[in-house]
């Protein structure tokens, strides 16, 4: 596996190597690993011997464990089913999961995104929190705003009409936009995008089934809700206020 000379380009992807890499699409490699830095499309910046290993891991760790069958177990807004699977010596695993998801085939499963979370930001430095009446801790959360995205829509139109169903207020600018992240992957498939976006307006509450209340915060003041142990929090919201101390 010859590193090629910067200035020459790639006879198989065609893009110019940078004179410390090689195309790992060219020796048959696949590039889909994770943390697999490439410098080009398909152009690993490494060593050979580090990229084999790093597929060699991954290999073995899809090798581990192999998804046999999937069990529907229950049906509505909330899916459940048993994903059974082949460990290591042979013996098979049953695992309950918990999906948005209508899955009939154990080859295709969904990557795509479920929903939404917004964090919405003013031109002061002001942030928006939800309290919103939460049916599976039959208590109160705070939380960024969040939403399902209906079909066809991009996440950003789920995170437009979401904050405005929610909240009243309007998005004039989207940040940052992150893929899908898996909300609680020990129990669900599902994956929620993170929409950082710039907001205003006046904050307009919901009633009935689904009772959210909105307000401003400065970071100083969220510091202290999510301190308090009297008052339960989302864990996305924990983790974005602890990261903004770094």
């Amino acid at each position: 596996m010859k590193i090629k000379k910067k200035g020459h380009n790639c006879q198989l992807c065609k893009n110019e190597f940078c004179g410390k890499c090689f195309c790992v699409k060219y020796y048959g490699m696949d590039v889909s690993v994770e943390n697999t830095p490439v410098c080009e499309q398909y152009h690993f910046n490494g060593t050979p011997e580090r990229l084999k290993e790093i597929i060699e891991m991954e290999k073995e760790s899809t090798a581990r464990k192999i998804l046999k069958g999937v069990k529907q177990l229950s049906d509505g807004w909330m899916k459940k089913y048993i994903f059974q699977y082949q460990l290591e010596d042979g013996s098979l695993y049953d695992y309950e999961v918990v999906s948005r998801n209508q899955i009939t085939n154990k080859d295709h499963l969904s990557n795509d995104s479920n929903a939404v979370v917004i964090i919405p930001i003013t031109t002061d430095g002001r942030y928006v929190l939800s309290r919103e009446f939460r049916y599976t801790v039959n208590d109160y959360v705070w939380e960024f705003p969040a939403g399902l995205i209906d079909s066809g829509e991009s996440p950003e139109e789920a995170a437009r009409r979401e904050l405005k169903e929610e909240t009243g207020l309007d998005v004039d600018e989207i940040i940052d936009v992150l893929p899908g992240g898996y909300s609680s992957a020990g129990m669900t498939d599902e994956k929620v995008s993170v929409i950082l976006c710039r907001v205003s307006g006046s904050i307009q509450n919901s009633k009935g089934k689904e009772e959210i209340t909105s307000e401003y915060f400065s970071k100083n003041t969220i510091r202290r809700i999510i301190e308090n142990e009297n008052q339960k929090v989302s864990g996305r919201c924990q983790l974005f206020f602890l990261g903004l101390r770094l």
